[in-house]
């Protein structure tokens, strides 16, 4: 696995699982003929079947290019998707998830939680794009963080109806779908988070120096720059420690174990879970060729 680069002036924001950061650096000169993400095949010495891994972006844009053809292959060998959350079965759900965790204490406004300087920075941040502060004043700053990063995706043209895992799911027709999590636990993470550190997450998002540059992120995926994303996702700052253990690593370590266990079936799968999860020597490949499995990259130019 590449090593890990600290960036300092890098931004780390995250949004449902995915976590967005300012622009990758290393541009390809000349674009590949394929998309080519980071995708993996891993196969247990133990059971028949493949498990086929997909480290994706939550947001998207149409693209003129196609998947790798060795990713294509794999998704059509697949007996089953495996997501991190079933977003169509999650869906009914959501609002009333929501609603019982995003918001502060009855009597309680966000204004007078925050550092004054993190509440200036916001109100010139909301004045700028048009938004009301007092929309702002109940909510906790991690459901700030996500509002705000989804009103950025949008702007910018990229939608979560364009992401990577929710096409897959569309995709899906008759293969069943596995969920790793669930929508609940993924909002339990942020509501855990200490109320300084979602403070930090938040005052980060709105750093005047770092821009919201989503265009770099999904160029990064299309051409499958671990480096990039272990550069922005992973800076080497004591601050963002917590954050890294909780919101990857632990998570990583669960779904690895997940997919171990599904694997005893023989059945092949093909699973697509965020970037963030995949990557580096913490990531769910290295935990499973840890456990064994033969891990190599397929889709790679």
């Amino acid at each position: 696995m590449p090593r890990l680069r600290a960036r300092p002036g890098r931004r780390a924001a995250l949004a449902l699982g995915l976590a967005l950061a300012a622009g990758c650096a290393h541009r390809a000169t000349q674009p590949e003929p394929y998309l080519t993400p980071l995708a993996w095949e891993a196969r247990s010495p133990d059971h028949p079947g493949a498990v086929y891994l997909l480290g994706s972006i939550h947001v998207g844009a149409r693209q003129s290019r196609r998947l790798h053809p060795d990713i294509v292959a794999a998704w059509g060998r697949a007996e089953e998707l495996v997501v991190e959350v079933d977003l169509d079965a999650s869906a009914p759900r959501m609002p009333s998830i929501w609603a019982r965790h995003a918001y502060l204490p009855a009597g309680q406004r966000l204004s007078e939680r925050l550092s004054p300087e993190t509440w200036d920075r916001l109100v010139a941040y909301l004045d700028a794009r048009g938004e009301d502060p007092d929309d702002y004043q109940t909510l906790k700053p991690w459901a700030v963080l996500l509002r705000l990063a989804r009103l950025e995706f949008a702007r910018e043209g990229y939608p979560a109806e364009q992401g990577v895992d929710r096409r897959f799911l569309d995709a899906a027709g008759s293969k069943p779908v596995v969920a790793l999590e669930s929508y609940e636990l993924q909002i339990d993470l942020y509501d855990g988070f200490p109320f300084e550190v979602q403070e930090m997450m938040l005052r980060d998002l709105l750093e005047p120096e770092s821009p919201f540059e989503t265009r770099a992120l999904v160029d990064a995926w299309g051409r499958g720059d671990e480096q990039a994303f272990l550069d922005l996702l992973f800076p080497e700052d004591e601050r963002w420690e917590v954050y890294r253990e909780r919101f990857f690593f632990e998570r990583n370590e669960r779904m690895a174990h997940q997919l171990g266990v599904l694997s005893e079936d023989g059945k092949t799968r093909f699973v697509v879970v965020g970037v963030g999860h995949m990557i580096g020597p913490r990531g769910i490949p290295a935990l499973l060729a840890a456990q064994g499995f033969h891990v190599e990259r397929i889709g790679y130019p």
